[in-house]
């Protein structure tokens, strides 16, 4: 089985993210989210994200919001401190 990677996978279709605690779930939810924002020019509200308690939707909305701010600041030139973030701009700016 090879390791998920989220720059890579395929936006359209469904995503299911299955995997133990403490895996990075909701940073690679997070990172898809961005994805679909700046990839397919999505509206947030246009996105549908499913979790399971109370505590993980708020922890998942705290979570993309900081990774939409770490995008914008990326694409701004500023701190590009997530790897993720520097990944995703760097296949932006070269898409080739």
């Amino acid at each position: 089985m090879q390791p998920f990677d989220a720059i890579k996978t395929p936006l359209t279709g469904t995503t299911l993210i299955e995997a133990s605690a403490g895996t990075g779930k909701t940073y690679t939810i997070a990172g898809l989210f961005v994805r679909l924002v700046l990839e397919q020019e999505l509206e947030v509200e246009q996105i549908l994200v499913v979790t399971y308690t109370t505590a993980a939707t708020e922890e998942l909305k705290t979570r993309i919001r900081r990774k939409l701010i770490q995008a914008r600041q990326g694409l701004l030139g500023g701190d590009g401190r997530d790897p993720f973030i520097h990944r995703l701009i760097a296949t932006l700016q070269d898409p080739g």
